[in-house]
C-alpha cells in the first residue's frame, strides 16, 4: 500500500525511475541563464512524460470508466468534469 503519492516517490516505486524533486523556490532561478531554462524544459517534459507512463501501468482510462459504470454515471459527462444528475 502506498502510502506517498508525490509524483518523485511514485516513479521510483511504480517504474523503477529516478526523478529529481524541484522546488517551486528554486524555479525563478532557472531563468538565470538560457542552459538552466532548457534544464526546466527537460525536467517539466520528462515529468509530463513519467505521468503518462504512470496512467497506463496503473489503468487510470478504464478504472474511471468503471467507476463511472458503478455510479450510474455517462462516462461523457465525467470526462468532461460534469457532475452527476440527481
Amino acid at each position: 500500500c502506498e502510502t506517498q503519492y508525490t509524483l518523485s516517490h511514485l516513479a521510483g516505486t511504480q517504474l523503477s525511475a529516478n526523478l529529481a524533486e524541484l522546488s517551486p523556490n528554486d524555479v525563478p532561478r532557472c531563468y538565470g541563464a538560457s542552459q538552466t531554462i532548457v534544464q526546466l524544459a527537460n525536467h517539466t517534459a520528462f515529468e509530463t512524460f513519467l505521468t503518462q507512463k504512470l496512467m497506463f501501468k496503473l489503468q487510470v482510462v478504464p478504472l474511471t470508466v468503471q467507476l463511472t459504470n458503478i455510479s450510474g454515471n455517462l462516462w461523457s459527462r465525467t470526462l468532461r468534469g460534469k457532475r452527476a444528475e440527481r
